[in-house]
């Protein structure tokens, strides 16, 4: 069994960077730690925000990214805009 398979949180203390040129430093960094990806789908879950996830700057990197072959392709998935960075807190959400 693949010992890489699940979740995984990432992160880099750098505070001369944000926005999306941060979210493509990190996902290169944690993309190196895997090894070979050449014939494997990365799936991503990122936020629903413009500034940060949602622009031609982080489309433009994982093109690149699988057009030199490092990965088979991505699968991006934006979370829906007004959910909660928690999971859990979907199922005890109520109208008071």
């Amino acid at each position: 069994k693949d010992a890489r398979r699940g979740v995984a949180m990432y992160w880099c203390f750098n505070e001369f960077i944000g926005g999306a040129q941060l979210t493509c430093t990190i996902l290169a960094l944690y993309l190196a730690t895997l090894g070979d990806l050449s014939t494997k789908t990365v799936f991503l879950q990122l936020d629903n925000c413009s500034g940060e996830n949602k622009n031609w700057l982080i489309m433009q990197f994982l093109s690149v990214l699988v057009e030199i072959g490092r990965v088979k392709a991505f699968h991006i998935n934006f979370l829906p805009v007004g959910h909660t960075h928690i999971d859990i807190d979907q199922v005890f959400f109520y109208f008071i």
